[in-house]
């Protein structure tokens, strides 16, 4: 009897998982992750507030594995909600498909926009064309422009309107402040250099990129103090020693390093956890509101949990 049952449920198991393979097709997005055991992480942990996007095929799915680039994931389908957990870690990631993560955060739905006397939704960090290779694309572009432009300074933002349900966009520039030439560059670079895009969301949408290049800044002897001091911001973080950072990142501020450097991106967010371990709500709010809003991912969990008024 003991057999048996063990035989039938290993049955059941393997056509339940099976029977899942076309359902985990698709686009997933991050809802939350804990620890293994349940329990929320930390708030300087550097996954606490981040959404990430995944889109899974049936050629992902190995047996009880999903293969995401060279990671390894165990799964569990369950109630609609795919939940991830790697052998190398001890977090789970919990996933749901984009429109019922549209369905609990509406905020996240693009916003109408008219562009070229068009109605056009606009692209936000969870719903966006997928852009393949962009990251080649764009380091090929700002190395052909500093081919061509060294030692100038100009910026400029790059419109994307691609059609609903298709692969076919438009491209145009705006804002910008560059001459006739450095203009021409730019749109003859697109010309040659087409991008794979497709946009699978059921409106036309609107991607907006910035550009701001100065290529004096490449070749400033001040790069390795630059990158020093970010470094270094990092390491007293992860060390926990806040009131020094706190202190650390307003000199920086007083000195206008973050302005001069390009660097400190984050450094709102690591500001407003200092604030927040040192129970300073009011100010880690508004650090944190620096960087964005609930739709910003990596201060979203933040000001949800700490900064919303019941």
């Amino acid at each position: 009897m003991i057999q048996k049952i063990i035989i039938t449920t290993f049955f059941i198991l393997t056509g339940f998982l099976y029977s899942q393979d076309s359902s985990l097709n698709g686009k997933w997005i991050l809802e939350k992750i804990t620890y293994t055991n349940g329990k929320d992480l930390e708030i300087n942990h550097p996954y606490y507030s981040v959404i990430l996007e995944q889109d899974i095929n049936d050629n992902m799915i190995k047996g009880n594995q999903i293969h995401i680039g060279f990671n390894k994931f165990n799964f569990l389908y369950l109630n609609n909600q795919l939940i991830l957990n790697s052998p190398d870690d001890d977090l789970k990631y919990y996933y749901v498909k984009e429109k019922k993560f549209l369905e609990l955060f509406p905020e996240f739905y693009p916003k109408d926009t008219i562009y070229k006397e068009r109605k056009l939704f606009k692209s936000n960090e969870i719903i966006h064309p997928i852009f393949k290779d962009w990251g080649v694309f764009n380091s090929n572009m700002v190395t052909f422009l500093r081919n061509k432009n060294l030692g100038k300074k100009f910026q400029f933002d790059l419109y994307i309107i691609v059609e609903k349900n298709s692969k076919n966009y438009q491209y145009y520039i705006e804002n910008s402040n560059m001459s006739e030439k450095q203009e021409e560059q730019v749109l003859d670079f697109l010309e040659k250099n087409k991008f794979n895009v497709v946009n699978n969301f059921g409106q036309d949408l609107l991607s907006v990129f910035p550009y701001n290049f100065n290529f004096n800044e490449l070749n400033n002897s001040k790069f390795k103090k630059y990158a020093d001091e970010e470094n270094y911001l990092s390491k007293i973080y992860y060390e926990n020693k806040f009131e020094e950072l706190i202190k650390r990142i307003k000199k920086l501020e007083e000195e206008n390093f973050f302005n001069n450097s390009g660097y400190g991106r984050l450094r709102n967010v690591m500001l407003g956890v200092s604030y927040l371990a040192l129970n300073q709500n009011d100010d880690a709010c508004k650090a944190f509101l620096k960087e964005g809003d609930i739709t910003t991912p990596h201060v979203r969990n933040y000001l949800k949990k700490f900064c919303q008024k019941n």
